[in-house]
């Protein structure tokens, strides 16, 4: 259980990422607007999440 809740953090951006890619695909301007806003913020939360976990060493007390 432990290691699946980075896994489904993960999941869970890559899937607001896509519907934020979804919505800039509308016509009408806010959805855009809120479609590449969605991309950008949990874009940066991904490559976030990707380098605390690529970074942090594990202790082993």
């Amino acid at each position: 259980m432990k290691n699946t809740k980075p896994l489904f953090g993960i999941i869970l951006a890559v899937g607001f990422i896509y519907l934020g890619y979804y919505l800039t695909q509308k016509e009408e301007e806010y959805k855009v607007i809120v479609g590449y806003v969605t991309i950008v913020f949990w874009s940066i939360i991904v490559l976030f999440a990707a380098y605390k976990k690529l970074t942090t060493k594990k202790q082993t007390t």
